[in-house]
């Protein structure tokens, strides 16, 4: 994914954010629908997402669903319900938008790749399948972006510096100069 996040970023990017995703056979709860900039909070809508299949994904196990056109939306404040996972949007802005725009579901292979803009709407429901899947995630930035963001974590780890694959372990981390981290506010409760 390194080198086609270097297509549209550049020739120095830094790992934000990595996870394993994974879908148990017929428990847990569904991934609500969300903006990953949403989540993040952080304004910045240029880093580049991607999910990977290592399992099978398919309507059936809780693939990732996605409403065609969103990305060209506003950052919309995300939520917390009595029974969310994380923030998520307005559920009623959420079936708003599915009625306008529909719905598509993004059937991968294993080893077949997604990305997409951190303001498209997303989510992955849950896995109705005798048997789970795992997926794997992850989300690119650049040193600009962390340099000019109003938030700064940790230092980040480099993926590809001046175009070159970085595969040195340990790694070596990117830390934005004289920048200090955020406390973010909770997500406001929903009304609904």
């Amino acid at each position: 994914m390194a080198p086609l996040a270097c297509h549209y970023m550049g020739s120095d990017v830094l790992l934000k954010f990595s996870s394993v995703f994974v879908k148990p056979a017929r428990t847990g709860a569904a991934t609500p629908w969300h903006q990953d900039n949403g989540l993040w909070r952080d304004g910045k809508t240029e880093p580049f997402n991607f999910w990977m299949a290592l399992d099978p994904a398919t309507r059936e196990n809780g693939c990732l669903q996605f409403i065609p056109g969103s990305h060209t939306t506003e950052i919309v404040q995300h939520v917390l319900y009595e029974d969310s996972i994380h923030g998520e949007l307005p559920r009623a802005h959420v079936r708003d938008m599915v009625n306008q725009f529909g719905v598509e579901h993004i059937e991968l292979r294993p080893g077949d790749a997604v990305s997409w803009h951190s303001s498209l709407w997303h989510h992955s429901p849950v896995n109705e399948r005798a048997r789970g899947r795992i997926g794997i995630a992850g989300v690119y930035t650049t040193p600009e972006l962390v340099v000019r963001s109003h938030r700064h974590r940790e230092p980040l780890p480099w993926v590809l510096r001046d175009n070159r694959v970085c595969s040195s372990f340990p790694v070596e981390d990117f830390d934005a100069p004289n920048k200090r981290k955020e406390v973010l506010e909770p997500f406001p409760h929903a009304d609904e």
